[in-house]
């Protein structure tokens, strides 16, 4: 069956015009596109509800309770699972940084409730320490020390893309870019990026 839709004189809605082909079996040419929406019938009174896909399809929510530290250190250690950060506190020991015991508090303040810390030296590769959270079921991933390593952004945001089980929370630099001049470090659907 062929459709085209074609104005009538006078009348302003398509009328349709139906063609068979030559074996009575219906059929579209190419290229020919219909679109047909039928309104249901109803039988009764009253309110109904209908819904129609708009196409796009909603943000899925996700567990963020268990994050992933990348921290500089003098220690190569995983720590964790980390329950609270009295646990952070004990198990860091007399010398956790600046950044990071800023990050962990906020993190179990905000309602978090696990956490693992991959401590890496000043020489070492970040992916070294990615390497390291790979077995672990983490959600969200965050080295507060990003400044210091060299193309920090870029590594944890291609490593969340590659895995596609965690996303990365990437900050600014210091001092503050202003807005106008400012670029984004990544692009990823895998990164948070937070400017001030």
């Amino acid at each position: 069956m062929s459709v085209s839709l074609t104005k009538s004189e006078g009348y302003p809605y398509p009328s349709i015009s139906r063609a068979s082909s030559h074996s009575g079996a219906p059929c579209l040419s190419h290229g020919s596109q219909l679109t047909l929406s039928f309104m249901p019938e109803y039988l009764a009174p009253g309110v109904y509800i209908e819904e129609v896909s708009s196409g796009s399809h909603p943000i899925e929510g996700v567990s963020t309770s268990t994050a992933g530290f990348v921290a500089v250190s003098r220690s190569r250690i995983l720590l964790g699972p980390l329950a609270s950060f009295a646990d952070f506190e004990r198990a860091a020991g007399s010398d956790p940084g600046v950044n990071l015991p800023l990050a962990v508090r906020g993190f179990f303040e905000n309602g978090g409730q696990r956490c693992f810390i991959s401590q890496i030296a000043a020489t070492d590769p970040l992916e070294s320490a990615l390497a390291a959270l790979d077995a672990q079921a983490i959600s969200l991933l965050c080295c507060p020390d990003e400044a210091t390593i060299s193309n920090a952004q870029a590594v944890m945001a291609a490593h969340c893309e590659k895995r596609k089980d965690r996303i990365c929370i990437l900050s600014s630099p210091l001092p503050v870019i202003p807005v106008a001049t400012h670029h984004l470090p990544v692009r990823s659907s895998y990164a948070a990026y937070y400017y001030p």
